[in-house]
């Protein structure tokens, strides 16, 4: 290994890169049903957040709340915002992030879809 390389997947910063997981079952035997991460880019001080929740509980408010849990750690760590990259017909992402208390900026770049929150920037 390189020893850069090795440093930027071995030392933990949950600062730069936080991840959360939503569990059901039993503790220590629990499944996984909720995913959500963000990964800051430093040279804007914004984080990319991104989720993955299973089928079964799509629609039932685990997004919301892994995102309220994400911002407010990305907000408590001095980050600025948030921004995600989607698809323009994924409709429950842009839904879940329209859900912040922060205005949201859309921008289109081919197939792909912005979306970008700053927390300095409050819905009125």
């Amino acid at each position: 290994f390189v020893r850069d390389e090795a440093e930027g997947v071995s030392q933990i910063d949950y600062i730069r890169d936080l991840t959360i997981v939503a569990v059901v079952g039993e503790i220590g035997f629990g499944r996984v049903v909720g995913i959500g991460e963000y990964l800051l880019d430093p040279a804007k001080n914004i984080a990319e957040v991104a989720f993955s929740i299973s089928k079964e509980f799509q629609g039932k408010k685990l997004g919301k709340i892994l995102l309220k849990k994400l911002f407010m750690a990305a907000r408590e760590n001095g980050i600025a915002g948030l921004v995600a990259y989607t698809s323009p017909g994924n409709k429950g992402m842009i839904n879940l992030f329209n859900t912040l208390p922060f205005k949201t900026k859309t921008f289109f770049d081919g197939d792909m879809l912005s979306l970008t929150c700053r927390f300095d920037d409050v819905e009125a």
